[in-house]
């Protein structure tokens, strides 16, 4: 039985549950101990019955992962069926990992699932996806309300109207929104709608993950995040396909490779300086994910041991060029990674005759050429690389061609 559960042969294990009092209850400590899916109502109601009814003693299996996507906001729930979800999630309280995809159509259909979820005490892991049109002030209370000891939380937030025509509404703030949770929390993920403009201490978090949609101004990051050791800070992005050539593509906004844009990077680059001169920054870092042109607006002024880069797309080689110095004098890194597309082989190439300085300070160079369809000549790729890496001694040089259908873009930089 355990050996079909291993090779995800549900129906078997199902099978053989089924044959005696035994196996049952083998397969049961097996199913709680995998992942438990939640994608419907149907199966929702199916749950509740099965934990309210169970031996309390198997209830401690039940401690992995808890994933919820129901997106039927339509589909009226009777009332009995609400009452039981929450009641069961009460008795799960050695669960450990709890994903939610699309929440505010859950907390609607469930009102007393809120309370539920907030009381489970041994909740560890946290993931949640909102998607909503209006004000979420009813969101916001949902999640400022977790006290349970989280050490990962993974947020994502999708909010089209925040209710009033400002700048900055903390309902949106995902470091004053998990305040409740700054004592324990140690990884901090948040995408989409989200606005920082406040700072909470946020002792033990030890990586951050962002995906940043305006310039980004360090110092809620330095302050919230004094014990910070990986950092990966990303532009929204999208992936395009063409037979001839792949890049990494920014129409729009701040991050777009335009020339009306240039003056404001470098004025939020200076402003970071400024900043950490001033007020101090990380002493080091161990890991800076990043694309080129973020890392260069962040300007830091501290040592990061591992550098791990996307060349940001820009018709101007000079302005590639001098960005990616930036970010090596700035960090002084023992290891690069320099991961690009096919568009600009030529420049990366070119680029290490400029980069000569680094032999100061770097021990190790990888090179990692992303292909996402078409044809392509590893063999000529690397026959061009090598004289140009024979200008770095002493340094480990790895030219990595990597082929890779479209994902998003924090994937591409913190594979493998």
């Amino acid at each position: 039985m355990h050996a079909a559960g291993r090779a995800w042969l549900w129906r078997v294990v199902v099978a053989l549950m089924q044959t005696c009092k035994t196996l049952c209850h083998e397969g049961t400590q097996l199913v709680l101990t995998e992942t438990i899916h939640l994608r419907s109502h149907h199966l929702i109601s199916s749950f509740s019955s099965f934990v309210l009814h169970a031996d309390s003693a198997l209830l401690p299996q039940f401690r992995n992962r808890l994933s919820i996507w129901v997106d039927d906001p339509d589909t009226p729930i009777p009332d009995d069926v609400a009452r039981s979800f929450a009641q069961a999630m009460l008795r799960t309280t050695h669960l450990r990992s709890l994903r939610i995809l699309d929440l505010e159509p859950l907390l609607r259909a469930y009102p007393d699932l809120s309370t539920a979820f907030l009381s489970l005490p041994a909740l560890e892991d946290l993931t949640i996806r909102v998607s909503v049109i209006t004000r979420h002030s009813h969101i916001a209370k949902f999640l400022r309300g977790f006290r349970c000891p989280l050490k990962y939380v993974r947020l994502q937030s999708f909010v089209i109207d925040h209710g009033k025509n400002v700048g900055y509404r903390r309902e949106a703030d995902p470091l004053w929104l998990f305040a409740g949770v700054a004592a324990t929390l140690e990884t901090f993920s948040f995408a989409g709608s989200v606005l920082i403009g406040t700072t909470h201490r946020y002792p033990n978090v030890k990586k951050l993950h962002t995906v940043v949609g305006s310039i980004p101004i360090l110092r809620p990051f330095i302050t919230s995040f004094p014990a910070l050791r990986t950092l990966v800070v990303v532009p929204p992005s999208r992936l395009t396909l063409y037979a001839e050539v792949d890049r990494f593509v920014i129409e729009q906004g701040h991050w777009a490779p335009r020339d009306e844009n240039f003056p404001t990077w470098i004025r939020f680059r200076e402003a970071n300086r400024r900043d950490q001169l001033t007020n101090g920054s990380w002493d080091t870092l161990d890991t800076l994910i990043s694309n080129s042109l973020v890392a260069r607006t962040f300007g830091l002024i501290c040592h990061v041991r591992r550098v791990h880069l996307l060349l940001q797309f820009d018709p101007v080689d000079s302005r590639v060029i001098m960005t990616v110095a930036n970010v090596l004098r700035d960090t002084e890194p023992h290891c690069l990674r320099l991961a690009f597309y096919r568009l600009d082989i030529e420049i990366v190439l070119d680029m290490m005759e400029h980069l000569i300085y680094v032999r100061d300070f770097l021990s190790a160079l990888e090179l990692r050429l992303n292909i996402c369809e078409g044809l392509f000549d590893a063999k000529q790729y690397l026959v061009r690389g090598h004289p140009c890496v024979r200008v770095l001694p002493n340094i480990t040089c790895i030219l990595a061609p990597t082929r890779r259908r479209s994902r998003a873009f924090h994937d591409h930089l913190a594979s493998g």
